[in-house]
């Protein structure tokens, strides 16, 4: 009795999306262009970037602004703080990476430790009632829980003297590179449902059935990549989808090229 226990259990590597208001959109797009290593196109006023090619074109894999050959291993150290334990380049550009098994440990009356640079729980146990509290956004942590702040794409970890900066606190990593690399190079379109406005849960395909529309005239003759075809600045369509057995309508917009990219309405 009261003994400490070694419990094992598996994560997917999962996205966390963030929680913002559903109107901030045009931050929701700068964020995802950020974490592709894209910049602002500075020749035309529209709100378009410029990418690095997905998958590259020399044969090699990119991750976090560095090229990675085919059978080459991601450096930890940029993997720090991601449910991603490794990952390899591998010959179409993309990356093989494997899931990750926690360990954790037990023991009555205490609770693991987490760490902003790892995806598991360390193996500090955090006992009895004198810890460190945060009362954040109205709910409150205890000493060694991580959490997420709503107003920002930040993950946090509650300790002594917290405060929303570093290093008690670093920005979400989407990791879209590895996870999404399929995506990317398909063109396909990043999806927000409502409430996430820091990585995209989900993505869809260019089916060849959706309706364009035109929400605001082209003055910039831009256009978005989806699938195969080009979707004019200004222009979109709507579409539903089911997750999980619950419907959502999505808007999707080219009003930031490249990518076409889908809200929940």
């Amino acid at each position: 009795m009261g003994g400490v226990w070694f419990l094992k259990f598996s994560l997917l590597c999962v996205v966390y999306s963030g929680v913002k208001s559903d109107d901030e959109h045009y931050d929701t797009y700068n964020y995802f262009y950020k974490e592709l290593g894209c910049v602002k196109n500075e020749k035309t006023a529209a709100n378009a970037f410029n990418c690095p090619d997905f998958p590259s074109k020399n044969g090699s894999c990119r991750f976090m602004n560095q090229y990675f050959p085919s059978g080459v291993k991601v450096d930890q150290e940029l993997l720090k703080g991601s449910c991603i334990p490794e990952a390899q380049c591998n010959d179409d550009g993309s990356f093989i990476f494997p899931g990750t098994d926690c360990g954790l440990l037990y023991k009555e009356g205490c609770y693991s430790r987490n760490s902003l640079d790892s995806c598991c729980p360390t193996n500090e146990l955090v006992c009895g009632d004198d810890v460190a509290k945060c009362e954040i956004e109205g709910k409150t942590y205890k000493e060694g829980e991580k959490f997420h702040l709503k107003e920002s794409c930040d993950v946090c970890l509650c300790d002594k003297g917290f405060k929303k900066e570093a290093p008690f606190c670093r920005p979400v990593r989407c990791n879209l590179e590895i996870l999404r690399s399929h995506e990317l190079a398909d063109h396909d379109a990043p999806v927000y449902l409502k409430g996430e406005n820091c990585c995209p849960s989900t993505w869809i395909k260019d089916e060849g059935e959706d309706e364009i529309v035109t929400f605001i005239s082209d003055v910039e003759n831009l256009a978005c990549k989806f699938g195969k075809r080009d979707v004019g600045y200004g222009q979109g369509f709507y579409r539903n989808i089911s997750r999980f057995g619950v419907e959502s309508k999505l808007k999707c917009e080219c009003n930031k090229p490249p990518f076409v990219i889908c809200h929940e309405i």
